[in-house]
């Protein structure tokens, strides 16, 4: 059975649903949609575009295994070094437009 945002909405309406945020990244990933669009329009502040990019991103199935890949790693040392590593890495390819020296 297909299932729009507007639907999912209609049954929770009146409720005390709480969900937590993995769990809506899950819905709108089944869904097919942005994690935004489970809530009004109205019900929050536009965000800025650069948060708005990174919020799909992360619902995104790329983003998603990102994010469960790096959490997955224990080590706070070797998480630190990967974000360093990813910085230096997106540093350069502004710097060199576009090719990773």
């Amino acid at each position: 059975m297909a299932c729009g945002a507007e639907a999912l909405a209609a049954m929770v309406v009146g409720t005390d649903l709480r969900l937590s945020a993995f769990r809506l990244v899950e819905i709108a990933h089944i869904l097919g949609i942005p994690v935004l669009a489970l809530y009004p329009e109205e019900s929050f502040e536009p965000l800025p575009p650069e948060v708005r990019r990174i919020s799909e991103f992360v619902a995104s199935d790329e983003g998603l295994r990102l994010c469960q890949a790096f959490l997955a790693i224990r080590n706070t040392h070797l998480r630190r070094k990967i974000v360093a590593l990813l910085e230096e890495i997106s540093e350069n390819k502004r710097v060199t437009g576009n090719k990773v020296v």
